[in-house]
């Protein structure tokens, strides 16, 4: 079952991969998780 939520934190806690299109700070507690095309943290 696919579960959505609008709280970030609970989003982050359920998640085991984020996948994102590029890197932002609000993503730094769980970098570990994190994909993205944005390797160089360039695409700000």
């Amino acid at each position: 079952m696919i579960r959505a939520s609008k709280d970030l934190k609970e989003f982050k806690a359920m998640s085991d991969v984020i996948i994102a299109n590029r890197f932002e700070t609000i993503l730094e507690d769980v970098k570990e998780k994190v994909y993205t095309r944005d390797i160089f943290n360039s695409d700000s």
